[in-house]
């Protein structure tokens, strides 16, 4: 299933947690969450959300240097129907 409209605001909200649990520097918070919501902006329509969201937890694991856990980890889409 492709990622649907409601699915970018809950994974900005995944990759903000994940950024603030990965690192303490605002800048380079603020730095990784712009890149963030640029891939969210330019994504394939065609990729389904856990893809999404681990292209985001490697953004952020390439970022900071630090192992992420995965974003949406057996975890189902509230938005799947």
């Amino acid at each position: 299933m492709p990622a649907r409209l409601d699915c970018i605001p809950c994974l900005c909200d995944k990759t903000v947690k994940a950024v603030r649990a990965a690192t303490g520097d605002s800048a380079l918070q603020d730095a990784i969450l712009g890149e963030a919501l640029f891939h969210l902006a330019m994504r394939d329509p065609a990729l389904p959300p856990h893809a999404l969201a681990a292209d985001l937890q490697s953004l952020i694991a390439a970022r900071t240097g630090r192992v992420v856990p995965p974003l949406m980890e057996n975890e189902p889409c509230p938005h799947a129907a």
